[in-house]
């Protein structure tokens, strides 16, 4: 009999082991899901429309090269896009101690400028009105008279003269009030009266030491970089 109640214990939790508990059932596998979820950002670009400007050059023909007005062309004038639009240029020249001259877009295209410049050194003339007189009677009505909105307006004279008329400071502190920027490219007997052409104003003056000199100074890059830097969205 008691053997038979042993045997009795011994069966019990075997036969409980079959059977699974509150406390032991069996794992079930999970699956888990990720959305991932992509953000699109669009980004609007604003192109800036510059304004664009009008030089009027001065030079005395003179003490004016072919070689400097070809340097002019190949350097600066080609580097350009003429026209009136947004980022163009209008091109003028005018000579002093002459009657000559070509006012702002009478010329579309820079071939044609240094046409014009080099017949006024090669054919002589003269007429006893220096550069202040030339830009009070002729430079600036011109840029009244072929006024553009959006523009910005520069005088740049090749000056090689070792003294100053009256006129000239007065006619570059008429110029501010008008919104004309002078800018000069002194050479020769010039280089020390640059400072007070531009008021003394450094970052006006171009200075190259002579004719000869002109192409290799690289003097037009600057002047070009200073202009593009000018101008301004509009």
């Amino acid at each position: 009999m008691t053997r038979i109640v042993l045997l009795a214990f011994c069966f019990i939790p075997s036969a409980l082991a079959c059977f699974p508990s509150s406390d032991n059932e069996p794992v079930v596998p999970t699956t888990t899901t990720t959305t991932t979820t992509t953000t699109t950002t669009t980004t609007t670009t604003t192109t800036c429309q510059q304004t664009g400007f009008d030089i009027l050059f001065m030079f005395y023909p003179k003490q004016t090269t072919r070689d400097i007005i070809k340097t002019l062309k190949t350097q600066f004038l080609d580097k350009l896009s003429i026209g009136t639009g947004v980022g163009q240029a209008r091109i003028g020249a005018v000579a002093a101690y002459d009657h000559r001259s070509f006012s702002l877009g009478s010329y579309s295209n820079a071939g044609d400028m240094e046409k014009a410049m080099i017949s006024y050194i090669d054919i002589d003339s003269y007429e006893a009105k220096t550069f202040g007189q030339r830009t009070i009677e002729k430079v600036y009505k011109d840029f009244d008279d072929n006024a553009l909105p959006h523009r910005k307006k520069y005088r740049i004279l090749f000056y090689p003269l070792k003294f100053l008329d009256k006129n000239l400071k007065l006619s570059t502190e008429k110029g501010i009030e008008m919104g004309i920027t002078t800018l000069v490219l002194p050479y020769k007997y010039a280089t020390g009266q640059a400072m007070e052409i531009v008021l003394g104003k450094e970052e006006n003056a171009f200075p190259f030491v002579s004719a000869a000199d002109f192409k290799t100074s690289r003097v037009l890059d600057r002047l070009l970089k200073r202009l593009r830097v000018d101008q301004e969205c509009v």
